[in-house]
């Protein structure tokens, strides 16, 4: 009984944490109610409780990642723009949403469509390490035969000491893990499309 209060005090004060704290909080406590030798009934209450809570992480996932994809389109919708109007037949961005491969695959997909330019993302995750990038050379018109996606990716990755890989769909992406070089890694990857998108 009493180490079932102290669960249940655990419980609750994981009830007031959010983000990945209330998701690390939630599955340890998952875990541990699963495996102690509780009361079945206290332990049912438990359960019930936590599943709650996980629903709670579940949303704020959701809405993390329905942000993240809005802010990257934006950002790489906008500077897209600004190459478009300078004559330009690519755009290189950096955004920041971490490492939400999702995210920048679905600015990179969407904004290729709209614009019809080469396009590359960049996305930084500090905590882990990793720069994340994903480009997309257009599927009809002449860039896809001047610029091959997946040489594009390889060469932007060279600094980030990366690897990557794709080219299905005009589409390719990959990862580093020298983020501190992210600012060469698109230089390189803007000289390397200027060079062949003549």
């Amino acid at each position: 009984m009493e180490l079932a209060s102290s669960l249940e005090q655990e419980v609750n004060e994981a009830s007031k944490t959010e983000g990945s704290l209330l998701e690390q909080n939630v599955s340890s406590l998952n875990g541990r109610v699963e495996s102690l030798p509780i009361p079945t009934a206290k332990k049912a209450e438990l359960k019930l409780k936590l599943s709650v809570l996980q629903n709670q992480v579940m949303k704020s996932k959701k809405k993390i990642a329905e942000e993240n994809i809005q802010k990257a389109i934006k950002v790489v919708g906008e500077m897209a723009e600004i190459a478009a109007s300078d004559g330009k037949a690519f755009c290189i961005s950096h955004v920041q949403v971490g490492s939400d491969t999702a995210a920048i695959r679905e600015a990179v997909v969407k904004i290729m469509e709209q614009k019809e330019l080469a396009i590359m993302v960049f996305s930084t995750d500090e905590t882990a390490n990793k720069a994340l990038v994903c480009a997309g050379v257009p599927e009809k018109g002449d860039k896809k035969k001047q610029l091959k996606v997946l040489e594009w990716l390889t060469e932007a990755l060279k600094p980030l000491k990366g690897k990557g890989g794709g080219g299905k769909g005009g589409l390719a992406q990959g990862q580093g893990t020298d983020i501190s070089l992210v600012e060469e890694a698109m230089e390189v990857a803007t000289s390397f499309a200027a060079m062949k998108l003549r």
